[in-house]
């Protein structure tokens, strides 16, 4: 019913970016996949939600490749979550060369509906070894559009691995990243620095 509300494929399987569409942020590798998809025929899409610079590139590509890049306006937070829970996977991307130097918040969203996240970042970064050592996602190398689409169909494939990461988004919620959990180690580590 979401997806049909927002006028999204039933019959896909949709990997889904939300965040701004700037420099960094890997929007060319979610082109380059979406194209990779539509040559190859295959039953998966990219989502794309939010603005910025690069709209016009993507909204060019959502007209080059209807049915394997699906591009939307931001949308009212609620809404956002809504339709993040009605999608199969995550995506944070960046380029080559760039580390993440943060725990992206749209990862916190995805993990919270539930999204496995498929991480394509530099390996320099742990970004993508703590998604793996959560059991919440794979991780790849950054600028490799080809990798980003086999990741996906690798995750699709199994569908007990694709139901355990989910599983273990719920965990990863309540165990790491619940507000609780971060004021206990703040205190933690305040305790350290005062002993």
């Amino acid at each position: 019913a979401v997806r049909a509300a927002f006028d999204l494929p039933a019959d896909r399987r949709l990997l889904l970016f939300g965040g701004q569409l700037t420099e960094g942020r890997g929007v060319e590798d979610i082109v380059a996949a979406a194209r990779i998809a539509a040559d190859r025929k295959l039953d998966i899409s990219f989502l794309v939600i939010g603005d910025g610079r690069l709209r016009p590139q993507i909204e060019a590509a959502a007209v080059q490749y209807p049915d394997h890049l699906l591009y939307r306006l931001p949308v009212p937070r609620e809404r956002y979550l809504e339709l993040a829970a009605a999608c199969d996977a995550g995506l944070v991307v960046t380029i080559r060369d760039t580390d993440v130097p943060t725990f992206p918040s749209r990862t916190i969203d995805y993990l919270r509906v539930g999204l496995p996240v498929l991480a394509a970042v530099e390996l320099s970064t742990d970004f993508g070894e703590i998604i793996a050592d959560l059991g919440v996602g794979v991780h790849l190398t950054a600028g490799e559009p080809e990798a980003l689409v086999e990741a996906g169909l690798t995750l699709f494939a199994d569908p007990r691995r694709h139901a355990a990461m989910r599983a273990a988004c719920d965990v990863a919620v309540r165990d790491q990243f619940s507000a609780a959990r971060a004021a206990t180690d703040i205190l933690r580590h305040a305790c350290e620095l005062d002993g």
